[in-house]
């Protein structure tokens, strides 16, 4: 089973893990998504376990953003580029219809998963 996770703080108002655990399910696929409650005095703590533990990826809230973002080794960096300029431009556009390219960052994480 992968695992992903919100992390943050504070982070268990998220309804991220509801709406992720719901997908995961209904989609048939074995993962879990949980909230990860991490302050920031222990944040490069619980960074340093994060690919040891083998977590398949993490959504990332204040106040780490920043910080986090000095951690992400060269594939991850060029990963969020990529989201981040689809994203932006998707945002630029007023959605009038369902837009296939809106279910990129979907697919992308659901191709991680398999």
């Amino acid at each position: 089973m992968k695992v992903f996770g919100v992390i943050g703080y504070p982070v268990r108002h998220s309804l991220s893990p509801a709406m992720h655990n719901a997908a995961f399910q209904a989609l048939g696929i074995s993962a879990v998504y949980g909230a990860f409650e991490v302050p920031p005095p222990l944040l490069a703590e619980a960074l340093s376990g994060v690919k040891a533990l083998g977590i398949g990826g993490l959504s990332v809230t204040v106040p780490h953003k920043e910080t986090v973002m000095a951690h992400l080794d060269e594939n991850y960096q060029r990963f969020r580029a990529l989201v981040a300029g689809l994203t932006e431009e998707q945002m630029s556009k007023p959605v009038t219809a369902p837009n296939p390219e809106n279910f990129f960052p979907a697919l992308t994480l659901l191709e991680l998963v398999e």
